[in-house]
């Protein structure tokens, strides 16, 4: 069991003993903390219950992108980009790269707002994939903006746009498009992660490793 939930039931069963005290009793300082107590435990199971819903969306992309096999060779920047322009994942596949970034909003009347914030990102990302793997990259190789919403299905709105909006287990079919033809031999694609992860640290402390590969 996670810490998180464990909070959440040590704190629902607190607050519930004192909404209790408080009935049974009617003081008003008693009813006001268990007010408050409740509303700080709503609060809290608002963050974790959006952390986990993160979390097991990323790790569904993550089980994804483990499955494609060595054709592909993958970098991990979700748990702390070294470098603001970076994606959250890098897939480099014979047929070319994607920059894929995640959306973490959930459904609502901000989702589309933020799902235009991450297609600006994953493009800006995409940029930036493409100028530092500029050299190693061969004619007809492209590099692809990808948005993976980890927190809430793709509408059909969604989908619509210049940058790919994908569900998590969606990944997977889509990515395999870069298979073929093979315009990045194994050497290459090895070259090209290696100059993404280098530049990605470029000026910034090395505490997370040069992402993980897969």
């Amino acid at each position: 069991m996670r810490w998180g939930t464990v909070a959440l039931l040590a704190g629902a069963l607190a607050a519930g003993a004192l909404l209790r005290a408080a009935t049974a009793g009617a003081t008003p300082m008693a009813r006001m903390a268990a007010t408050i107590g409740l509303f700080v435990l709503g609060l809290a199971g608002s963050i974790v219950l959006a952390r986990s819903q993160f979390h097991a969306g990323r790790r569904r992309l993550e089980r994804v992108l483990v499955g494609l096999g060595p054709a592909f060779v993958i970098t991990d920047w979700a748990g702390g980009r070294p470098a603001p322009e970076a994606p959250d994942y890098v897939v480099v596949g014979p047929a070319g790269i994607l920059a894929i970034v995640l959306d973490d909003s959930p459904a609502g009347r901000w989702a589309a707002r933020r799902l235009g914030r991450a297609r600006e990102r994953a493009q800006h990302a995409a940029a930036w994939v493409a100028a530092v793997a500029r050299g190693e990259l061969p004619e007809g190789a492209v590099v692809e903006p990808v948005v993976a919403l980890t927190r809430r299905p793709a509408s059909p709105a969604d989908r619509q746009g210049a940058v790919t909006v994908l569900e998590p287990e969606e990944a997977g079919a889509y990515v395999r498009r870069f298979e073929e033809p093979e315009r990045l031999a194994a050497d290459q694609r090895i070259r090209v992660t290696r100059r993404l992860r280098r530049r990605a640290w470029v000026g910034t402390p090395q505490r997370q490793g040069h992402g993980r590969p897969r």
